[in-house]
């Protein structure tokens, strides 16, 4: 007896691939490339946003800092006994200072934001494999079962050829 073409028909997950058929499909590959290519690109951004934004609140404690510190010296030439000396020296440390704590907090408050930019890359890489394991798991289980079905339909051809 003879087999009918549909029953003959052999599947394979991602035919055409370089591996005979078992491995990740290239479209799947190319659009996980793209996800991640996205995901990079959103977090160089967000990381040059950053910086820059960090920057600027640099030059602008530097700068205030700069005219506090010229003010003070200014006010220092003028002193005429030891307690003007005393109050502006205590302005100028206090000018120093507080720009060195606005330069630190800047500094921190960077750091927080990349820690948040790797954690969200992180997170969607991760989403993004996750998603591409449990599509490969689907489409093996379906080929199992074509597989299983196909071995099914040759064991009959068998029989009844015998």
């Amino acid at each position: 007896m003879t087999m009918k073409a549909e029953e003959t028909k052999i599947t394979f997950p991602w035919t055409g691939t370089p591996i005979g058929g078992w491995g990740m499909p290239a479209q799947a590959g190319h659009e996980l490339f793209e996800a991640q290519m996205k995901h990079l690109q959103n977090f160089a951004q967000t990381m040059q946003q950053a910086y820059s934004e960090t920057l600027n609140k640099q030059m602008e404690v530097f700068n205030a800092t700069g005219e506090r510190v010229a003010q003070s010296m200014q006010e220092m030439l003028r002193c005429q006994g030891a307690g003007d000396v005393l109050t502006v020296e205590t302005q100028l440390a206090t000018a120093v200072l507080d720009g060195a704590s606005q330069r630190a907090q800047n500094w921190f408050d960077l750091s927080r934001k990349l820690q948040d930019c790797c954690a969200d890359l992180a997170k969607a890489s991760f989403e993004d494999l996750r998603k591409q394991g449990e599509e490969m798991a689907e489409a093996a289980e379906s080929t199992a079962h074509e597989t299983g079905k196909t071995i099914k339909a040759v064991k009959s051809a068998t029989k009844q050829a015998a």
